[in-house]
């Protein structure tokens, strides 16, 4: 006797129709979704606390972004590029309806300007002017040009500002530097002057400054002028 092989006859409907439900609830769920997940709350943040008001109020707009979208990094750097103070930035998510902009200032370490007037130019580690000021605690470099704000100082420039910054612990008033061609004259509080040459700058001019600076405090003479552009110091009382 021959056996039929009996047939399932397999109905298209019932592969289908489950890819079709699935579509449908992925649909529902990213329509759902994109209603929920947008920019309630904008925080922005920088290193040294809560970011300025001038800066939250130009990113204001991202309020009600949807969060599930590209973030518009582009447009945010784009509208912010006017600011010199800021370094970079960048865009967070924190689902599901918050949105972190952390933003990096540029850290200020002296003044540029003339002693005679009263407004100095900002500098920052780079030697990016980032701003004006006419009273500041921070090292100041003499110096007759006017740097506008996004300039760069020069290598020279910037390599004074950094020595300034430097000696500044060691003064008790604010230093003051001025620049003639590579030499630097820095004057600290007590009438100190101390002069170095920013292109043949000793790797230990610092450690030397100290050791003269501790004996002169141990023999009560104050130096006025210590000289390390040589390979023996010369100090002067």
């Amino acid at each position: 006797m021959n056996k039929r092989k009996s047939k399932r006859i397999r109905r298209p409907g019932r592969r289908i129709w489950p890819k079709i439900l699935l579509l449908i609830f992925l649909a529902f769920i990213w329509y759902e979704s994109d209603r929920y997940f947008y920019v309630r709350h904008l925080e922005c943040y920088t290193q040294f606390g809560s970011c300025p008001e001038k800066i939250t109020n130009d990113v204001s707009w991202l309020i009600d972004y949807p969060l599930l979208k590209p973030l518009p990094i582009k447009k945010v750097r784009e509208q912010l590029a006017g600011l010199s103070e800021i370094k970079s930035v960048n865009l967070y998510r924190r689902l599901p309806q918050t949105l972190v902009l952390s933003v990096a200032l540029r850290k200020p370490i002296g003044l540029v300007g003339s002693q005679v007037l009263g407004m100095h130019v900002i500098a920052d580690e780079e030697g990016v002017i980032i701003g004006q000021s006419d009273v500041s605690n921070l090292p100041l470099l003499m110096d007759d040009t006017s740097p506008k704000m996004g300039d760069k100082l020069d290598v020279n420039k910037l390599l004074s500002l950094h020595i300034l910054g430097r000696l500044s612990p060691l003064s008790a008033s604010r230093v003051i530097g001025k620049l003639s061609g590579s030499d630097l004259t820095a004057y600290l509080s007590g009438n100190t002057q101390v002069v170095v040459n920013l292109s043949h700058l000793a790797p230990n001019w610092y450690t030397t400054l100290q050791v003269i600076l501790d004996r002169s405090k141990i023999l009560t003479k104050i130096p006025r002028i210590i000289d390390l552009r040589f390979s023996s110091p010369i100090v002067t009382f």
